[in-house]
């Protein structure tokens, strides 16, 4: 690839990340992780544009692949998720590279899992005390803290002071009618929100397992 197209590239890219931060300061979720998963075929010629300019590498924040690794999960975006887990492993700088991005992926699909154990916890049992989850779940207390203060911070959850810890509630609308999607097959139907938030078997392709909601921002 000639230099200017690589320029080109790095530039699309430096841009893509301006309008990252931007949608994540006006909480603009699931939508910028399609700008963050279209910014792909961008990355790796940007890191080349630098290298032959020999532009400081860390100076490329690379925030469509952190962005991605932090608010997908507690958001249940696993599509993003998977999109970056193959990017990721299809592209030999990012696989091999010292910075871990495939120990992030991994950590990432982890971070889904706890999320969804809390979240049928906190439904099942509103007003949760914090302190207790680790007795209760059996999860690493710090891990369930950083989900749950995230989802305060996006207003899907309230946390009460309750002497030395809090009582969780949720915020969100978990009778409003949604749209899931079967991320085995892509199937789509309709339901209340509390029926994604758990396995269910798709009428279409019979698989068990989580779908992906569809939504604006959370509710």
């Amino acid at each position: 690839m000639k230099i200017a197209e690589l320029e080109d590239h790095h530039d699309a890219y430096v841009d893509s990340e301006e309008t990252i931060k931007t949608m994540i300061d006006n909480g603009e979720f699931p939508a910028v992780f399609s700008v963050c998963t279209e910014s792909f075929p961008h990355i790796v010629p940007a890191i080349n544009f630098r290298k032959k300019k020999d532009i400081p590498l860390k100076t490329l924040n690379l925030l469509a692949i952190t962005t991605i690794c932090k608010y997908a999960p507690p958001l249940f975006e696993h599509s993003a998720i998977e999109s970056l887990a193959e990017f990721v492993g299809s592209t030999r700088v990012l696989a091999k590279s010292e910075k871990g991005y495939l120990c992030s992926v991994e950590a990432a699909r982890k971070r889904e899992q706890l999320a969804h154990l809390l979240w049928n916890h906190l439904e099942k049992q509103p007003g949760t005390l914090q302190h207790d989850i680790h007795a209760t779940l059996g999860v690493i207390q710090e891990d369930a803290v950083e989900i749950i203060e995230l989802w305060e911070e996006l207003g899907v959850i309230n946390r009460q002071p309750e002497g030395r810890s809090y009582q969780l509630y949720f915020r969100t609308q978990l009778d409003l009618e949604v749209e899931g999607l079967c991320q085995n097959c892509g199937i789509r139907g309709k339901g209340r929100k509390e029926a994604f938030l758990k396995p269910v078997t798709c009428q279409n392709c019979g698989v068990l397992g989580y779908n992906h909601i569809q939504y604006g921002n959370p509710r």
